[in-house]
């Protein structure tokens, strides 16, 4: 689950970097899966669990807060955009740091 947030952040990267975003909501919206409904339930308490442990144990640390329920009872979370910009300026940080030492 981090990684897809982390894949999520770093393709939204520009939009959440630009000036005048910090009003911008970033939701997370954690999809159903109807084929199976008996193991569904089970599941997608699971997938609610596993995002909120990547938003802790990313470096640094996310923030997000649970919104709402929408139509289809699924969980709709918003993404601290304070928290998005810090993390991606720090791990943009790291990855020039390993880049650069990679070259030589």
């Amino acid at each position: 689950m981090l990684l897809a947030i982390e894949i999520f952040l770093v393709s939204n990267a520009s939009s959440i970097q630009s000036p005048g975003t910090s009003t911008q909501i970033l939701q997370i919206v954690l999809k159903r899966c109807e084929e199976n409904k008996s193991r569904s339930k089970d599941d997608y308490q699971a997938a609610v669990e596993r995002l909120i442990m990547a938003a802790r144990i990313s470096d640094p640390k996310l923030f997000i807060k649970h919104m709402t329920i929408n139509v289809n009872k699924e969980q709709v979370y918003s993404l601290e955009h304070c928290s998005a910009l810090k993390w991606l300026n720090e791990n943009m940080k790291w990855a020039g740091k390993v880049w650069l030492f990679s070259n030589h």
